[in-house]
């Protein structure tokens, strides 16, 4: 770029003698003075120059005309800078916590830079040499010196210049050290950990959080199930079809998600149990007042209502409905109790009674409704002794033979009337609101004579006690 000197010297040329100077295919003159010459190529003149090996050949003769035997010497003419170039960092350009425990290697080539030239190469604010070979070069940084460097983004920059001095273009490559392990959690699955029957008919959502880069891929195992997701704003979500879901064993399943950043650090793997339940509860109403009957007695204090479930965990609330009245009981070691206060019991309508008992599970599976009918009569029957003998007298002729006796009762059929003449007591059966039985001869005449009572009593299947009927009659 500016004009190159050429001297030299000469001895026996006088001064004032004329130097001739060859550079490759320019001439110049010198002029000797007290034994030395100098002359220079303009810039114009050396960029006519081929590159490569330029020879210098100078002559001078003395004031005689002796000719010196001309000088010569070669240089090497050499304008074109060298190339350099910093290859991939640690396979990816990402240096991770995993990799900064052992030397980092720095590596790259160049093309114009004789083997042996130094290739200064900084990397943040850590300086290394390399020397090139055969085009390439490499060095390393130790693990102390990549700790050195802030996380993030490093620059790394490679110089070197060619014996002719000319520098290459600094080669720069950006990689990144990141040594921090990113983040990653479960959320809660199906609201609250459990999978039921009725939710793992359609897809279950996996989802969570992450602290690696948009795009990373999470792997989410559940179970004997591995789906994946991709990380999107510090989120990711997944979802396992119906039958993948009821190809897990029921009972607790554990979800595992993993995550690594860009950098190839891992992150502490997540976990989460939850609980797959398919299997609903069963439940049962135990019997009601010892015969599922309600009368006007038991109803004068609470009636307990109970019953047993298997599935249902212990503390989960069983609804408990008698007609219009609806208890809660608590299962307690697959048993449950509840009660109906004795205004409650007033409160219902007479006559059949459905009971109905619901629980879940909890997961949520629920049981199919447990129902019983049970029987609520507070109204005695009425009882009722007919005519004996046509006119309430037995006389001589007619305790010769049976005497009947007989009446009416708003009792059920089948029901047990308990009569009583004077001493002696019988049975009979309510048939169509009627009843009937008899006294035998021997029976009749072990009586007293004159005036006989008859008793008569019933109950009702709900056990209310009719009054008891009486006649009195003659015997005679």
């Amino acid at each position: 770029e500016s004009a190159v000197t050429i001297a030299g010297t000469t001895s026996g040329a006088e001064d004032g003698r004329v130097v001739s100077v060859t550079v490759g295919t320019v001439t110049q003159t010198a002029t000797v003075s007290a034994g030395a010459w100098t002359t220079s190529l303009t810039s114009s003149q050396v960029k006519s120059l081929s590159e490569g090996s330029v020879t210098i050949t100078a002559s001078v003769s003395d004031q005689a005309g002796n000719p010196a035997t001309a000088a010569t010497k070669t240089i090497t003419y050499d304008k074109t800078a060298p190339t350099v170039s910093i290859g991939t960092v640690s396979t990816d350009d990402r240096i991770s916590d995993a990799e900064d425990e052992s030397a980092v290697t720095i590596a790259g080539t160049t093309s114009g830079a004789e083997d042996g030239r130094v290739v200064s190469v900084t990397v943040g604010t850590v300086t290394q040499t390399a020397t090139v070979s055969a085009g390439a070069w490499t060095t390393s940084l130790t693990s102390s010196q990549v700790k050195s460097l802030s996380e993030g983004s490093v620059t790394i920059t490679a110089s070197v210049s060619d014996q002719a001095g000319n520098p290459a273009t600094a080669a720069t490559r950006t990689v990144s050290y990141d040594r921090t392990a990113p983040s990653v959690s479960i959320g809660t699955v199906s609201g609250d950990d459990r999978i039921n029957d009725a939710e793992d008919e359609s897809a279950v959502t996996i989802a969570g959080t992450a602290s690696a880069e948009d795009g990373r891929v999470v792997s989410v195992t559940v179970g004997t199930v591995t789906q994946t997701a991709t990380v999107s704003a510090g989120a990711w979500t997944t979802s396992l079809t119906s039958s993948q879901v009821k190809s897990l064993s029921e009972g607790s399943v554990t979800i595992t998600a993993s995550v690594s950043d860009q950098a190839g650090n891992a992150a502490t793997a997540a976990t989460r149990t939850v609980s797959y339940d398919r299997t609903a509860p069963t439940l049962s109403i135990g019997t009601v007042s010892t015969d599922d009957r309600i009368n006007d007695a038991e109803d004068e204090s609470a009636v307990t209502i109970a019953g047993t479930t298997s599935g249902a965990e212990d503390g989960r609330v069983v609804s408990v409905t008698v007609g219009t009245v609806t208890q809660t009981a608590t299962v307690s070691a697959g048993a449950w109790t509840t009660s109906l206060t004795s205004s409650q019991v007033k409160s219902l309508s007479e006559g059949s009674v459905t009971v109905t008992a619901n629980v879940s599970d909890q997961a949520g599976n629920p049981a199919t409704a447990a129902t019983r009918t049970v029987s609520y009569d507070r109204t005695a029957p009425t009882l009722s002794i007919g005519t004996v003998s046509t006119d309430d007298r037995i006389n001589d002729a007619e305790d010769e033979s049976a005497v009947t006796i007989a009446g009416t009762a708003s009792a059920e059929d089948g029901r047990v009337v308990s009569v009583t003449v004077g001493t002696v007591t019988q049975t009979a059966t309510v048939s169509a609101g009627a009843w009937t039985t008899s006294l035998t001869s021997s029976q009749v005449k072990s009586l007293s004579e004159g005036s006989v009572t008859i008793t008569a009593s019933v109950s009702d299947q709900a056990g209310n006690p009719a009054t008891a009927a009486t006649r009195t009659v003659s015997y005679d």
